[in-house]
């Protein structure tokens, strides 16, 4: 601080006896960049006061913000920005093409980073390279969160008010998180971000976050019910053909030849208005190709089309052999396109948690299940060694099929004695006691210990797993918003 006073002292003079503040050396750097650069705030305080020209750049086109970012002051910079002079120089880029912000990031400067957001920078601001400040801060940050929370915290603004008070307001400024596009507030502070970094955000459960989604989507969330409608007409009119063409009262669509071609008509209807903007949303935001409701889209499609579609339709006699291929198909693309719209509930803010809890633990379970996968398939062949006179595990798969239904205690004892007809009755007694054995084992390892792993699974901290469902919901409600947007 000594030193500074001195520096500080000599300017003064220098000043005073008409040294002209805003003059360079060779490579046109002024005075008060090198004060920014050698981190003297106060230095740089009298310098601004006496008629420092900021928006002068130096050969390489580095501006006073960029000195003060290289010597990690945040001190200069909010002396820069008091002056309101250098809003214009926020984005401003070096000859190499690096704006302050990113200077900031290279030398870690999590308090310079903060200064920028404060006064003007914008998390969703792309650069170059096609990546926001958002992406930057959670990829080269170690504290990235924090500085984000920290962001969040300066833009919410209370009033000294109780909170029971009628004149009590909380102020949310969203300027860090949106920005306006021709005219219009855009919500893009997640476009550019992977499914886990939206995920991190979104974890932090901030207020600033939380409102501006459900203004947005207040605002869009118009267009996704009308989606959601449309797609349950689709399903109704879908499901009413399956029902006419493979169920047990089968309908012969040549005798109703002009209702299969209306609903023939209905679907290509229906596929146009569902894919176009599913096909939007997947080109504006190519993260929906690692979103597995873009490929429950896709199967439900096809396999629909290829239903509906099919010539064997409307060959006379039907039976299970003549639609041995579209009867399965069919009996796949119900399952898919209502589980698909299973999925698009879960965007609805009062059921949307519930349906991402489902996914959460559906995950879990399906992980348990892989995992312990080698352990099953070996009692999978046990028993069809053991009970193979039984037609359940005459075969490997049925066999496969029964274990899984035993997991969950359908046993059906009385029905599985062992192969004794060709036996001898010390051989009844051995595999008797044998297959008792190996069924009691199951039994504890596969029906108890399992199945218990997979309560406790489901109900492990169960506040936790609401949380994790609010913010499922919240994240999808992200992901919506920004391909509507786009």
């Amino acid at each position: 601080m000594d030193i500074e006073n001195n520096i500080l002292k000599i300017i003064e003079l220098l000043i005073e006896n008409g040294t002209d503040v805003n003059s360079t050396n060779s490579v046109k750097v002024t005075p008060v960049y090198v004060a920014a650069q050698k981190r003297q705030p106060k230095v740089v305080k009298l310098l601004c006061e006496s008629g420092a020209n900021l928006s002068l750049l130096t050969d390489s086109k580095d501006s006073v913000l960029h000195a003060a970012c290289c010597s990690k002051s945040d001190e200069c910079l909010n002396v820069f920005f008091e002056t309101g002079k250098v809003n214009n120089l926020i984005t401003a880029m070096n000859i190499k093409g690096k704006d302050p912000f990113h200077i900031a990031i290279v030398f870690r400067s999590a308090k310079c980073c903060e200064s920028l957001l404060n006064n003007g920078d914008y998390l969703g601001y792309k650069d170059s390279n096609d990546q926001t400040r958002c992406t930057l801060i959670l990829e080269n940050m170690p504290n990235g969160l924090e500085l984000l929370n920290r962001v969040f915290d300066n833009h919410v603004h209370v009033n000294k008010k109780s909170q029971h008070d009628p004149n009590f307001c909380v102020e949310f400024d969203y300027a860090p998180i949106i920005k306006e596009v021709s005219g219009e507030l855009q919500f893009s502070i997640f476009s550019n971000l992977s499914a886990t970094q939206t995920e991190k955000i979104l974890k932090l459960k901030h207020p600033l976050i939380e409102s501006c989604l459900f203004l947005k989507w207040n605002r869009l969330k118009f267009l996704f019910y009308s989606y959601v409608l449309l797609y349950f007409t689709f399903l109704v009119v879908h499901s009413y053909f399956i029902f006419c063409t493979f169920g047990p009262m089968q309908k012969n669509w040549n005798e109703d030849y002009t209702k299969l071609q209306a609903i023939r008509i209905i679907h290509i209807i229906m596929y146009a208005f569902i894919l176009l903007p599913g096909s939007a949303m997947v080109l504006w935001n190519t993260r929906f190709f690692k979103d597995r409701q873009t490929y429950y889209i896709i199967l439900s499609t096809l396999a629909s089309a290829f239903v509906v579609f099919s010539p064997n339709i409307l060959v006379k006699d039907l039976d299970k052999h003549t639609l041995f291929l579209e009867r399965p198909i069919a009996a796949v693309s119900a399952v898919v396109s209502w589980g698909e719209f299973t999925l698009l509930l879960g965007t609805f803010p009062k059921i949307g948690e519930y349906i991402s809890m489902l996914s959460t633990v559906s995950t879990s379970m399906i992980k348990i299940i892989i995992g312990y996968s080698s352990l099953l398939i070996g009692f999978g062949i046990g028993f069809s060694i053991m009970y193979n006179d039984q037609n359940v595990f005459s075969r490997f798969m049925r066999s496969m099929v029964k274990i899984l239904m035993m997991m969950i205690g359908e046993y059906n004892y009385v029905e599985m004695p062992s192969s004794e007809d060709k036996a001898t009755d010390k051989e009844i007694n051995l595999v008797l006691y044998f297959g008792s054995f190996f069924l009691i084992f199951f039994l504890f390892v596969v029906s108890i210990l399992m199945t218990n792993l997979f309560l406790g699974v489901a109900i492990y901290d169960i506040r936790e797993l609401i949380r994790y469902g609010k913010i499922g919901r919240l994240y999808k409600e992200a992901q919506y918003l920004i391909s509507y947007e786009n």
